[in-house]
């Protein structure tokens, strides 16, 4: 079983404007201009008198000043092609993040357009805690340079001190994966199981119980909680399988916490949710370091990754309802 994208529409449904299968969110912009998604800013409750059952992420939007981009994404390459000094900060809860991701298009509050900017394949990355490491978007990197230039990605200035997983390239290069996008990516399966992370402490029993693996046949069955969809299941058993997925469960909500009481900001750090060797498929864009026009690949958006789920299937059934329970 392999990790891959599934939860956008192919790209020859995406311009359909207004239509009502596409992703809807109340609190974008609600008028005819295109809205980029171009960062994620700290996680919080932005309003105490509201009874929220999870918290929030302030998205930052900017607007997109040259509709040619539908006939040529190649424009939104440019940093003049959004207003991304005046940038549109939106709170949208946690739960909304697996329809969130940076680059993506919107208009009138729904989902128009997801380009692949510069879609890149990476092979055998060798990932661990020596050569995946966090760092902060605004690092100057042992001051020789901005590893996101400004000239060239200014869409991320306004969330300096966000965080982000450094991972080394061969020829001295390295790629830029924001936290929240690995978030979103390895456990956006659903909101229910996102809103669990972003409220510590995380618990085993609020996500499942009696799990059972067969060896001989590589069968894992569980029982998810009464609040968590099926569709968060193979997420889960491989937070129960694989102990690295766990830990970066953990300290999304652990990080949020240390980063308030801390002043460095709620900004949600995260890892890969295993140790090994994987490929990557990644929207996103190349940028300058130093002399080399093509040294840092910021990720906008992860697309596949070839780390098999530590189990060949899975079963999982939802405990019966209270009623049932007593008779």
């Amino acid at each position: 079983m392999r990790q891959n994208q599934s939860d956008f529409p192919s790209e020859s449904t995406e311009n359909s404007f207004h239509n009502k299968h596409l992703p809807s969110i109340f609190a974008f912009p609600k008028d005819e201009n295109f809205w980029r998604i171009d960062w994620f800013g700290e996680v919080a409750f932005p309003n105490r008198l509201l009874r929220r059952t999870q918290p929030s992420i302030l998205v930052h939007l900017s607007r997109v000043l040259n509709s040619s981009f539908q006939e040529n994404p190649t424009l939104l390459l440019n940093p003049a092609s959004t207003f991304a000094s005046r940038p549109r900060k939106v709170w949208v809860s946690v739960g909304t993040l697996p329809l969130l991701r940076i680059g993506d298009i919107w208009r009138n509050g729904q989902l128009v357009a997801s380009p692949d900017y510069e879609l890149e394949q990476f092979l055998d990355l060798e990932i661990n805690s020596q050569t995946a490491v966090l760092v902060k978007a605004g690092l100057n990197l042992e001051d020789k340079g901005f590893l996101l230039p400004r000239t060239e990605h200014p869409w991320h200035m306004e969330c300096t001190q966000s965080y982000c997983l450094m991972v080394e390239l061969p020829q001295n290069r390295r790629l830029i994966i924001p936290c929240m996008e690995l978030v979103r990516f390895y456990f956006g399966s659903s909101s229910n199981l996102l809103s669990k992370l972003f409220l510590p402490p995380l618990s085993r029993d609020e996500l499942y119980s009696k799990p059972h693996f067969d060896k001989s046949s590589g069968r894992l069955s569980l029982q998810l909680a009464a609040s968590i969809s099926g569709v968060s299941a193979a997420d889960i058993g491989r937070m129960h399988m694989e102990p690295h997925a766990w830990r970066t469960a953990v300290h999304v909500g652990t990080s949020l916490l240390k980063g308030s009481v801390s002043g460095q900001g709620p900004y949600p750090q995260a890892y890969f949710p295993f140790e090994g060797q994987t490929d990557l498929i990644a929207s996103g864009k190349w940028l300058s370091f130093q002399d080399d026009p093509r040294a840092t690949f910021i990720v906008y958006s992860l697309r596949s990754c070839s780390y098999p789920f530590p189990f060949r299937s899975l079963r999982y059934c939802k405990p019966p309802p209270i009623s049932a329970r007593y008779y």
